[in-house]
Formats: C-alpha cells, structure tokens, sequence
C-alpha cells in the first residue's frame, strides 16, 4: 500500500484515496514489524486523523521479557477506543 502496489479484488489501492481514520498500534520493540517500518506510513496518508500508540515490549534490559504486543494492547483496546 505505502508504495502503491496492493491490489484487492483486483482494483489497485491508492493511498491518495484513504480518507478514513488510521490507527496504528504498535510495540516498541517488535521483531516482526518494527516500529520504524510502521511510523513513516502516517505521513503519506491523506487522512487528517491519523495517530500511533506506541507500547513498551519485548526484552528488557535485565534480559526477561516484557508482555507481547497483544497481550499489551488486546486488554486495554477499550480505553484506547
């Protein structure tokens, strides 16, 4: 979508057309998409309401490890929204 190549049901997706609220959740330290792949896409979105929370995970300085994004964010989903 970020570089305008996504294509549902066979129509080409132009983020020029996003209009609605965006959302993007994401964790500190994520591993599968990290937080510096996710931030730049709100700057190309044309929509007005745009926001990111950001929550702390993954490993923690003394090594143990920090809650998963999903358990961090799927409990506190209704003060968010």
């Amino acid at each position: 979508m970020y570089r305008d190549e996504l294509v549902l049901d066979g129509h080409p997706v132009d983020i020029e057309n996003l209009t609605i609220l965006v959302l993007q959740i994401i964790g500190s330290f994520d591993h599968l998409i990290p937080p510096d792949a996710n931030k730049p896409f709100t700057d190309v979105i044309p929509s007005e309401d745009t926001d990111i929370y950001e929550f702390l995970t993954g490993p923690r300085w003394d090594g143990r490890l920090r809650e998963g994004s999903r358990g961090v964010v799927a409990p506190r989903c209704d003060v968010v929204l």
